[in-house]
């Protein structure tokens, strides 16, 4: 019979109660953490693709670029809603518009929108564009 030290590994109740402690664990690890030691962050965060394809017809697809809403959740939790400086990164001949909707102390949400207005604008899709921002306590 195999054991963990001095405690038999068959024992359902031993094993239950390592589950439970692995679970309680995960849900610890995922949730945010307070910002005790900082009074800022500045990160990246992938928004994913900002078109929108549409069947139609034919088995072809209409591409949209809808204003897309993003909530980003800070890295730790800040004592009070921090100033938000945000910026859209995505390739460099397309053009994004962008606003804050909320912030809060935890995270903040943004509405983007693709709003390329040129002679030639480019009608592809950006499989990734991202928000970069600094978030700072004041």
């Amino acid at each position: 019979q195999s054991t963990w030290g001095n405690i038999p590994s068959r024992d359902p109740m031993v094993r239950l109660l390592v589950f439970l402690c692995l679970v309680v664990a995960a849900v610890f690890a995922q949730t945010q953490k307070p910002c005790y030691s900082t009074r800022g962050s500045a990160i990246c965060e992938n928004l994913g693709s900002d078109c929108v394809r549409v069947p139609i017809e034919g088995g072809q697809q209409r591409i949209e670029w809808p204003m897309k809403q993003h909530t980003i959740t800070f890295p730790c939790k800040f004592s009070t809603p921090p100033v938000v400086i945000q910026s859209i990164k995505g390739d460099n001949n397309k053009v994004y518009g962008s606003s804050l909707a909320e912030v809060t102390a935890g995270s903040f949400t943004i509405n983007v929108q693709r709003v390329d207005d040129t002679e030639t604008p480019d009608t592809t899709c950006t499989e990734k564009y991202e928000v970069c921002y600094v978030a700072i306590v004041v």
